[in-house]
């Protein structure tokens, strides 16, 4: 018996949301939800507050299209939560928030624009969101997601140089598609 595995889009976010717990271990190893929505009229609420291994908040948003609002909200919402950590404390009594890694935000898209990576490497907090894209398959009548971390880019080479700047004065470059897709565009 083969198994056909077709790739499809959420119905909504509802079920997005609902996939999106079945596959939290993806996320992080030993990633519990703990609940959500949470939030008010005047930022969209976090779709679902968790905890890592270490107990540690991740604040989900999930959203059927990457949103510019939605990566500005996520960021908001996590730095407003990093100042008032004892009301995140109060709401999840299992959260333990170490100063040194105060809540992060997650976002979870179909796809990152290049330019959205971009501004979220360089124009948001000190505590960027986490970008997860997924894909969404059905199979044997039952949906699931795939989830990747869109990673972010290397620290600095020697001497606090890029590591494609340090190619260049070597003479050993290597370019990745994303270097090349911001090269061509």
């Amino acid at each position: 018996m083969t198994m056909a595995l077709q790739r499809v889009r959420p119905a909504d976010k509802e079920e997005l949301l609902a996939l999106v717990r079945r596959s939290a271990s993806a996320i992080a190893p030993g990633l519990e939800i703990l609940g959500g929505p949470l939030g008010a009229d005047e930022f969209p609420p976090i779709d679902l507050v968790a905890r890592d291994a270490r107990a540690r908040p991740l604040l989900l948003f999930a959203g059927l299209a990457c949103r510019e609002e939605t990566v500005l909200y996520a960021a908001a919402q996590a730095e407003w939560f990093v100042r008032q950590r004892s009301i995140l404390v109060q709401l999840f009594p299992g959260l333990r928030i170490d100063p040194a890694a105060p809540p992060r935000a997650v976002l979870i898209c179909p796809e990152f624009p290049l330019l959205t990576r971009k501004f979220i490497r360089t124009a948001l907090p000190s505590h960027p969101p986490l970008l997860f894209q997924y894909r969404c398959y059905e199979a044997l009548g039952r949906r699931f997601l795939d989830l990747e971390r869109v990673r972010e880019p290397e620290a600095p080479g020697p001497a606090g140089r890029h590591r494609f700047r340090a190619g260049i004065l070597s003479h050993e470059v290597e370019i990745t598609p994303e270097e090349r897709e911001a090269f061509f565009s």
